[in-house]
């Protein structure tokens, strides 16, 4: 699976229950693996919160109990770290 494909299985991904009451859709996270689904890039401006918000999503898994939230932010922020390996320079 491309990292393309990864992303939009990823969005479509139903949220864990234990973080339904807090979730907010249109993240900052969400909407940088949408961008890249969409484009296959990610626009030059925001491209450097992709690994603020890869930190952050590892950071989010720390405070859940469920090992299924927690995978959530894992995979989440393994998908940011992969989007930001292709957009890093060089």
């Amino acid at each position: 699976m491309d990292l393309k494909e990864r992303g939009l299985v990823f969005l479509n991904r139903a949220i864990p229950e234990e973080m339904a009451s807090r979730y907010a859709p249109g993240s900052m996270a969400d909407m940088l693996i949408a961008g890249y689904v969409q484009n296959g890039v990610v626009d030059a401006e925001i491209a450097q919160f992709v690994g603020i918000c890869a930190f952050e999503c590892r950071e989010a898994a720390k405070k859940y109990s469920s090992n299924e939230a927690k995978a959530y932010f894992y995979e989440c922020a393994d998908i940011l770290d992969a989007i930001d390996a292709q957009t890093a320079p060089g």
